[in-house]
């Protein structure tokens, strides 16, 4: 086992130099805007498409459709859809988490938040997420919604068993 350094002692020398890390930030802020984007295209899509596939399935059950029989079975197929989106959302934030906390300790080594340079775009960013507004997250919400669109799938698929 070794001994922690006597105190007054420098921390031990980064393996990179200071262009080095500010090249690795940049990477950071991209990688970290690249999962901003790509949550948010998931999001979308997903909400998109699972409530077009509700809607054109509502507007087939009509009485006396030839595809009756086989709404019950679509309607899971949209439930399903629905809790692979609402899944596949919640991993795209974990993605983004943990490119947000990449490059904040990058701006942590670099010391930009110590001259107020740090990335602060977002409450959270900033340490404030107090608040009503603030304990909702778009990401949260979009969940939600995913969750909202598969249950309306299952009733419909009851529903629509039982007509």
């Amino acid at each position: 086992m070794t001994e922690p350094p006597p105190a007054g002692d420098a921390p031990p020398a980064l393996p990179y130099n200071r262009p080095e890390l500010f090249q690795l930030y940049e990477a950071s802020l991209r990688e970290y805007h690249f999962n901003v984007n790509l949550g948010s295209e998931r999001q979308k899509f997903y909400i998109g498409l699972n409530v077009a596939y509700l809607g054109a399935l509502m507007s087939l059950t009509s009485k006396g459709s030839a595809l009756a029989p086989l709404l019950p079975g679509a309607f899971l197929v949209g439930a399903m859809t629905s809790l692979l989106g609402a899944f596949v959302v919640h991993k795209a934030h974990e993605y983004y988490r943990n490119a947000r906390a990449q490059f904040q300790r990058i701006e942590r080594v670099l010391e930009l938040d110590k001259h107020q340079l740090s990335m602060t775009t977002t409450p959270g960013m900033q340490g404030k997420s107090s608040g009503l507004m603030h304990r909702f997250k778009v990401v949260d919400m979009a969940k939600f919604t995913l969750w909202l669109l598969a249950a309306l799938n299952l009733a419909a698929a009851a529903w629509s068993a039982m007509a």
